[in-house]
């Protein structure tokens, strides 16, 4: 079922994963292969990630954060109800701030929230958007495990 493009049960218009971004930018022939190799390159990051900071204590928030956007990002059938999984990564996130939360990141909160109201009239904002912030938390994680060693 992952591997056709039937319109009647896959709307991969209102997708917000990897599988919309290939299938959306990449000629049919090369979708599903670019799919599952991002894919496969995503699980291995987060399999290092992982394996790299069992012994740092101190990075559990980044390193869930990175695995909950990573988890996200690769589910062949992730749709517009299913986004509610961010709450996760966002608490994370606010978990590691001040209690005070900056502006810059409750308007950004807000943003990423208000942004699959858009995806109808720019059809992969929300998964590009998605694959930014999951590099973005690898690099969090990694700035962690650089610190904590």
């Amino acid at each position: 079922m992952v591997t056709t493009d039937d319109g009647w049960w896959n709307q991969w218009r209102g997708m917000h994963n990897l599988r919309v971004l290939a299938i959306y930018w990449l000629s049919e022939t090369w979708s599903i292969s670019a799919w599952w190799a991002v894919s496969a390159m995503s699980i291995a990051t987060l399999a290092w990630i992982n394996r790299r900071s069992t012994a740092a204590k101190d990075n559990f928030a980044p390193r869930w954060i990175a695995n909950s956007l990573g988890l996200l990002i690769i589910l062949p059938h992730l749709f517009t109800h299913d986004l509610t999984l961010l709450i996760i990564p966002c608490a994370l996130l606010l978990s590691m701030g001040k209690p005070q939360v900056p502006i810059r990141v409750g308007v950004s909160l807000i943003v990423i929230a208000l942004l699959p109201t858009a995806n109808y009239l720019l059809p992969t904002i929300m998964a590009s958007t998605l694959a930014i912030l999951f590099i973005l938390s690898l690099r969090l994680a990694q700035s962690q495990l650089i610190r904590s060693t």
